[in-house]
């Protein structure tokens, strides 16, 4: 048996799998409970880690649309002084303010600009012939072109850009100029946040439990988290992993551009068709008065690329700044109590379910496996041909198992000494069946040498009387007696040790037996003209019951010897011989016609016969298959050319070595 076949390992194999499905459906059931857990915490999770920045990012907003708004009405008045601009720039006290200015439209003569720049003491100093060293014309720069398409009184904001003279990163809120109703020019604040990433950003930027991204209106990163400079790097790869939580919000537009769409490609060289378009839509809303809202919207990423697990992403648009915010926050510390809660249970869920995956183990063993076991040990421990009576200590359905087992046992082992009974008292029947022929031919054989006697009693009278008995004649008289007396003593010896039960298991000469078993056949054998050869190719020696085999040889013959006279075969003839080989046996074939091949098969079945009723028993023929199995032989039958061929094929078991 293979170690994989036995029930231990089974056992074992089984409250192991019971154990871990057990640990996998508690995983399963516990990681979906975290992903709902997750769900529900997450937008309150984002909420609160953001409240703060975004409520002072639209501080931000407000306070520099409320400057550049005080700088367009001063630069409205027809007294306009321009140092008064730098006195409102100084307003901000947060200093994100790097630079701004007045830009005024041309009316028949050159542009005048007044742009201040904030210098390393915090003062602000205006750049002397700006437009001259930018080397631009600012009436077709983004921010002079927004401005001049608002109301008055309205505000907008330009994307990042370097500005050409201070080289400084930046972003331009702007409003227009209106004297009299009249456009005249632009007000601008420039705005540098990075300047303001301690103040606000911080604990974002710098925080390991989460990162942070800000962008202008196209995308632009602005202020962002260390962890992100892969991905900045590959703008497009950085959109596709946002799009589905709202990231690079789109906003809806028409195929076709607008007439304000156009108006602003053909001012200024710095709009894209779809960015155009964009910003006449945000700029009709704003001229229709439609409150722009703050755009929030948050999910759940489940192979997030920076944290590599799940975790909560949010997006929040800020209107007519453009601002795109992006906060991300891993699932272990949005659920950081859940998960240690989580881990705990899964631990005690894993001990309990080991604990009783080795006390069933142990309690199947005890209860199942150790008395098979011992069941199995005392059946191997019997002989093949005895019978035991099992014994357990279990009182349960593997015991109630045993007390039938033995109930059968004991039941078998009367029905095996029954038939072992039967079967030697139909080898008896058989015998005795075989008696009265037998005693009949003793008879035939005695005959002839009681008349030989009767005339020898006769001849030594006259020869009494004629004076012819004399020493020499007693002796040979003598002589003549013992031959007869010794003929039938001979006779009468096989026949009586025929007949005689053995138990005695010996070797024998299977030869030997052959030439026994025609002496006691040979009155019949010559009464009915039946020549018989014998033709022992090798001498075989068997180990059994000498008389029973002798039983097996008589039976058959006297089979034969019946079959000659039913079907009227005047030639009449046996051959026995021995084969060896591979496979040693004994034939014995008859001339006799053959057995029918409709019952050829049931000839050695019990109580089976083909003779009329009264004169067959069918018991002879199964005595000899059964004497054959004694013998570890095999006995069969079948037909040939001119009758019927009986052979006993031995095994290996039907020898023994003498002594």
């Amino acid at each position: 048996m293979k170690w994989y076949h036995s029930i231990k390992f089974k056992n074992a194999f089984f409250f192991l799998l019971v154990a871990s499905l057990f640990v996998v459906a508690m995983m399963l059931f516990f990681t979906s409970l975290k992903e709902q857990r997750l769900a529900e915490r997450a937008e309150s999770a984002v909420t609160l880690a953001t409240n703060d920045v975004v409520k002072r990012l639209l501080l931000t907003q407000q306070r520099n649309e409320q400057i550049v708004e005080d700088m367009a009405d001063v630069a409205s008045l027809q007294m306009f002084d321009p140092m008064v601009i730098t006195k409102l720039l100084h307003v901000s006290q947060e200093n994100e303010i790097v630079s701004g200015g007045v830009w005024f439209e041309a009316y028949g003569s050159a542009p005048k600009a007044y742009f201040f720049h904030r210098d390393d003491k915090g003062g602000f100093f205006m750049i002397d012939e700006y437009v001259q060293k930018s080397g631009l014309t600012y009436e077709q720069m983004e921010f002079y072109v927004l401005a001049k398409a608002l109301k008055e009184g309205e505000t907008f904001w330009t994307k990042a850009y370097t500005d050409p003279v201070t080289k400084i990163r930046m972003i331009t809120v702007v409003s227009p100029v209106y004297r009299d109703g009249q456009f005249v020019g632009v007000a601008s604040v420039d705005i540098k946040l990075s300047l303001k990433q301690k103040q606000i950003f911080s604990k974002l930027v710098d925080s390991d439990e989460r990162y942070f991204l800000l962008t202008d209106r196209i995308g632009e990163p602005l202020i962002y988290s260390q962890e992100l400079a892969g991905l900045i790097k590959k703008p497009q790869k950085l959109k596709g992993q946002y799009t589905s939580v709202g990231f690079f919000f789109e906003h809806q537009s028409q195929q076709q551009q607008s007439v304000l769409a156009k108006k602003l490609m053909k001012a200024s060289a710095d709009f894209t068709a779809e960015e155009a378009n964009l910003l006449a839509h945000e700029l009709e809303h704003k001229n229709s008065g439609h409150a722009e809202k703050l755009l929030f919207q948050s999910n759940i990423i489940y192979n997030d690329p920076v944290f590599h697990e799940p975790s909560v992403v949010a997006a929040y648009y800020f209107p007519h700044t453009g601002f795109q915010m992006l906060i991300a926050i891993p699932e272990h510390i949005i659920l950081k109590d859940t998960i240690a809660v989580y881990d705990k249970i899964m631990i005690i869920t894993a001990v309990f379910a080991a604990i009783a995956a080795i006390f069933g183990f142990l309690l199947i063993r005890r209860s199942v496996v150790e008395p098979l076991q011992s069941i199995g040990e005392q059946i191997e421990t019997t002989s093949d041909e005895g019978f035991i009576m099992l014994e357990t200590k279990d009182k349960g359905e593997i015991g109630l198992l045993v007390d039938k087992l033995n109930e059968r046992s004991r039941a078998l082992q009367v029905s095996r000494e029954n038939e072992m009974q039967n079967e030697r008292l139909l080898l008896q029947q058989s015998k005795m069946a075989a008696m009265g022929e037998m005693l009949d031919a003793v008879a035939h054989q005695w005959k002839q040498p009681l008349n030989a006697l009767s005339m020898y009693a006769e001849l030594i009278k006259m020869d009494y009387e004629e004076g012819e008995v004399d020493a020499a004649y007693i002796e040979q008289f003598q002589k003549d007696i013992e031959t007869q007396i010794n003929h039938m003593t001979d006779t009468l010896g096989t026949f009586r040790s025929f007949f005689r039960p053995s138990t005695e298991l010996h070797n024998f000469e299977l030869g030997k037996v052959i030439e026994d078993v025609l002496l006691l056949a040979k009155d019949e054998l010559t009464k009915n003209t039946i020549n018989v050869v014998v033709d022992l190719e090798v001498p075989l020696t068997l180990y059994g019951s000498e008389n029973e085999f002798k039983h097996l040889l008589l039976n058959v013959i006297n089979n034969a010897k019946d079959a000659f006279i039913d079907n009227g075969i005047k030639t009449r003839e046996i051959i026995i011989k021995t084969i060896g080989g591979e496979t040693p046996r004994l034939e014995i074939q008859d001339s006799a016609g053959g057995i029918p091949e409709s019952v050829i098969d049931n000839v050695f079945q019990a109580h089976f016969t083909t003779k009329e009723e009264g004169k067959g028993t069918g018991i002879g023929l199964y005595m000899s298959s059964q004497i054959a199995q004694k013998h570890h032989a095999k006995l069969r039958v079948e037909n040939r050319e001119k009758g019927a061929c009986f052979t006993v094929e031995f095994s290996e078991l039907s020898f023994r070595a003498e002594g």
